[in-house]
């Protein structure tokens, strides 16, 4: 089977779904990361696991960004982003734009209904992004993180509809 046929099989594994996705939008992004935002670097190398995913260059294997994106439990139609770091030396590039739209398309091809996120709310970079891509701050569920004293912000993004079989 295909990438693609795995992802649109219903009786597939969500896992081997998630697993699919990633791979598919990995390749279709895969020239714009290096010719536009490496081209002054080594390769860079993208994988994409059931839950995390990483792009780090070849050589010396730095971190260029990752992430996780889990399924909400008790409720298959919502992913959950989270985990999300752009490495220090590749930022201010626009990779945080460009991983937030492939978490995105990541999550509707896989066939989920909504991603949602959390950030604390001094995070005004990763805020930025998020509205940029047309996410929606839960103002209502926003709340003060009593482990690690920070204010907490909910994003949530309806994905369309990209599943041909579902």
């Amino acid at each position: 089977m295909t990438d693609l046929e795995i992802v649109q099989d219903c009786s597939a594994d969500y896992t081997e779904q998630r697993k699919a996705a990633a791979r598919i939008i990995f390749a279709k992004h895969y020239p714009t990361l290096h010719n536009k935002y490496f081209a002054d670097m080594e390769l860079i190398e993208c994988y994409g696991g059931s839950d995390f995913s990483r792009i780090q260059t070849v050589k010396d294997k730095h971190v260029v960004a990752e992430w996780r994106l889990s399924p909400m439990p008790g409720c298959e139609a919502i992913m959950i982003s989270s985990n999300v770091l752009v490495g220090f030396d590749c930022r201010k590039r626009g990779i945080g734009l460009l991983t937030t739209q492939m978490r995105e398309e990541i999550a509707a091809l896989a066939g989920y209904s909504m991603i949602m996120a959390t950030t604390a709310a001094h995070n005004v970079i990763e805020g930025h992004i998020l509205l940029t891509r047309n996410w929606q701050m839960m103002k209502e569920y926003g709340f003060y993180n009593y482990r690690n004293s920070h204010n907490v912000l909910v994003w949530t993004k309806e994905l369309p509809n990209v599943q041909v079989n579902r």
